[in-house]
C-alpha cells in the first residue's frame, strides 16, 4: 500500500487559525443539520474528525495554547 499522507510544516499559530476555521465551519454546518439539511452530516463528521485529529497530534508545548482566557479558567484551580 502506498503512504498517501503528506506532512506540512505549520507553526503553532498557523495551526491555531486552521482550528478556528475548522471550528467556525463545524458551527455553520450543524445549523444546516439543525435546518434539516441531512446531505452536510457527512461534511459535519469529517470536519469533527479533522479537528479531532488536529487536538491529537498537535504537539504539546505552550506555544500552541490559545492567548484568551476565559473567564472560567479563573474558577479552575491551577495545576
Amino acid at each position: 500500500m502506498f503512504d498517501t499522507n503528506t506532512k506540512l510544516d505549520v507553526s503553532c499559530k498557523e495551526l491555531d487559525l486552521i482550528e478556528s476555521a475548522l471550528e467556525t465551519q463545524s458551527k455553520i454546518l450543524q445549523v444546516q443539520v439543525n435546518a434539516g439539511t441531512e446531505d452536510v452530516l457527512g461534511k459535519l463528521n469529517d470536519v469533527k474528525r479533522l479537528l479531532t485529529q488536529i487536538d491529537n497530534a498537535r504537539p504539546k508545548r505552550k506555544c500552541c495554547t490559545s492567548t484568551t482566557t476565559s473567564w472560567l479558567s479563573f474558577l479552575r484551580p491551577a495545576s
